[in-house]
């Protein structure tokens, strides 16, 4: 076997293993997504079950003294949430700050909005309503399939009134 033969099948071997590999990727992507392990509807999910779980502590730990669509006002503390440019320049971030200065990043790069609302009977927080859409940008979206690019996604959290810490 000659020298250009030899390097004829090594090219043939790459470029085929190189399709495979390209397939095997886009698999593995099609794969995560359809298990909702990756883009805005995963995120969002992630992201609301974070913040159900802080304002179940915020009403079980700390007691919820009042909250309106600007704070979150507990015995010991306040709590507000920051939108922010990203640091990367996509999109905008979500913080939850309290009043110590202390941060907690919430959602990187994908924010479009995020809102919450007091749920009240008879003058009583029960619960609260939290209203996020997200939205990918940059190369991660490139990667996704359309229907993994967005998400606007509803939630409401029930705050037991048995478990709740009286200010």
């Amino acid at each position: 076997m000659s020298l250009i033969e030899t390097v004829a099948c090594v090219m043939i071997v790459v470029a085929m293993a190189t399709s495979i590999i390209g397939v095997m990727q886009g698999s593995i992507r099609v794969a995560a997504a359809s298990r909702g392990v990756v883009g805005a509807p995963a995120e969002a999910r992630q992201t609301l079950r974070f913040l159900a779980n802080r304002f179940r502590a915020f009403h079980e730990v700390e007691g919820i003294v009042s909250i309106d669509k600007s704070s979150i006002q507990c015995t010991g503390n306040t709590y507000k949430f920051d939108e922010r440019k990203s640091d990367s320049g996509l999109g905008k971030d979500l913080y939850l700050v309290d009043d110590a200065g202390n941060e907690t990043l919430c959602v990187s790069e994908s924010l479009e909005t995020f809102e919450y609302e007091p749920i009240t009977v008879a003058g009583i927080v029960v619960g609260v309503e939290l209203r996020l859409h997200l939205k990918k940008s940059g190369d991660e979206f490139a990667t996704l399939r359309p229907i993994d690019r967005e998400a606007k996604t509803i939630t409401r959290v029930c705050l037991v009134p048995q478990f709740a810490v009286v200010p």
